[in-house]
């Protein structure tokens, strides 16, 4: 973002001799980060950005009353959106997410990264277990209310999207490195909860193994079904958890589908009814995992059903060698897996701009 005349003219000085040009704010901030020290920054408009950092510091100290009023004091516009942004997402990261969203629903058009960020940090609630179904439903139906009270005002479509990321994280939380595939809490839940419980459950289910990756579907929904024992295992230990992610990849003519946000800020599609919905969550659950191949997605790209077989299109186009997706790309007889492919060849895990993210905690 420009700052205006006065670099120009700092620029300018440096140019004709004189001493390098210090940076106000950056001294202001490194002062101990006050707004009396960005008060006394010479210009306007490095007074702004200034303020913009006192907000963010004070952010991560969890300092709502700080942040607010740093922002207060910048202009309305793009720099108090961003000074907004940079409040929640370091509240988010520090773990206050009830705080971090009611920046977020100020930031504008940073809003969505902002409650992205946020859900990202949102802290597991403790001592909550798969295995104690009306606990855990309890809980989340609580962090439901915080997050919807504090994307309350958001621009239109940010509070239905913020709080769709954040309930993925929150069953996130919930299933992955527990230790336990119980299904009992995923399939109590209704409504919001339902999509990102199954979600959930798939992801610690093929965690924890208990078949081939190819049998991973089948063995879901025997467990889902009550056939089959829910696998267990070693829970995870805190701290990050790895596994591969990928932006939203929507082709034009899914858009009026339903889809689910997922771990690191994709989306899948939902099933046209429950055991169709756990099939998608499973083979997204596969995708997660950085050790499955292209060819258990392959497997499922003729499947009858459009949900699981644009899912198998979309999660094979980014785990498969780039000359494979072309040739199928110029093959392919239907226009949205041809969409679908274009789509997840720019984001390749084999291709040159292709790689893995870390999950944010």
């Amino acid at each position: 973002m420009s700052v205006g005349l006065p670099v120009v003219v700092l620029l300018s000085l440096w140019g004709c001799g004189e001493p390098a040009p210090v940076d106000p704010a950056g001294d202001a901030l490194r002062a101990g980060g006050s707004l009396s020290s960005c008060a006394e920054v010479a210009f306007a408009e490095l007074a702004i950005p200034c303020r913009v950092g006192v907000a963010a510091e004070a952010g991560k100290a969890g300092d709502v009353a700080v942040a607010e009023e740093a922002c207060g004091l910048v202009p309305e516009g793009l720099w108090r959106e961003e000074c907004h942004f940079r409040a929640g997402e370091e509240l988010g990261k520090a773990g206050h997410t009830d705080r971090a969203l009611r920046f977020c629903a100020r930031a504008g058009d940073f809003a969505r990264n902002c409650v992205t960020h946020a859900a990202w940090g949102l802290p597991p609630e403790p001592g909550l277990s798969p295995a104690e179904p009306s606990r855990a439903l309890a809980a989340l139906d609580e962090q439901l209310g915080v997050f919807t009270t504090g994307l309350a005002g958001a621009a239109p479509g940010v509070q239905g999207e913020g709080v769709d990321i954040l309930l993925s994280r929150a069953w996130f939380n919930l299933y992955l490195g527990s230790g336990s595939a119980d299904p009992a809490a995923a399939r109590g839940a209704e409504g919001e909860h339902a999509h990102h419980a199954r979600t959930a459950f798939a992801l610690e289910l093929v965690r924890l193994g208990g078949a081939p990756p190819e049998q991973a579907v089948e063995l879901a929904l025997r467990v889902w079904r009550g056939e089959a024992p829910a696998p267990t295992g070693a829970a995870l230990p805190p701290g990050p958890k790895v596994g591969r992610h990928t932006s939203p990849i929507v082709a034009e003519a899914l858009r009026a589908r339903r889809h689910a946000a997922t771990f690191g800020g994709g989306v899948r599609l939902v099933g046209d009814n429950v055991e169709e919905d756990v099939t998608v969550a499973v083979i997204e659950a596969l995708f997660y995992q950085e050790t499955t191949p292209p060819a258990v997605f392959a497997a499922y790209r003729d499947d009858p059903r459009l949900t699981v077989r644009l899912t198998a299109w979309k999660l094979w186009g980014l785990t498969a060698p780039p000359e494979e997706v072309q040739a199928a790309i110029a093959a392919a007889t239907d226009p949205v897996v041809a969409e679908t492919l274009r789509l997840a060849e720019g984001k390749n895990m084999q291709g040159p701009k292709g790689g893995r993210r870390r999950d944010a905690r």
